[in-house]
């Protein structure tokens, strides 16, 4: 979850897909999209959509408004073996943000 928080804190908006993918590991991703959604639901990050509706992007919120004001919603998001497949196809390679794990 800290590598999570700091490479939102850098970067500031990243591409959610981007942000979560694991190329070598289907399971480290999932773990990367759990922990991100922890960091949704304490309010210290959030996600919105392109024009589209189609990318996510996601940011660090400030500490100023977490909790105040803010404006929440729900989604589910449904993410399986097949979509990770199909996201290694999407996702440039070496666009991946999050460091590999040993």
């Amino acid at each position: 979850m800290s590598n999570i928080s700091e490479l939102l804190k850098e970067k500031k908006s990243v591409m959610l897909d981007e942000l979560f993918l694991m190329r070598n590991s289907f399971a480290h991703t999932v773990e990367n999209l759990f922990a991100l959604s922890f960091l949704v639901h304490d309010g210290q990050a959030s996600i919105s959509t392109d024009e589209t509706g189609s990318r996510f992007a996601c940011k660090i919120v400030p500490r100023s408004i977490t909790h105040r004001g803010a404006v929440r919603h729900q989604f589910i998001l449904r993410y399986d073996y097949n979509d990770w497949k199909m996201m290694q196809t999407l996702v440039p390679e070496g666009a991946e943000l999050t460091p590999n794990r040993e």
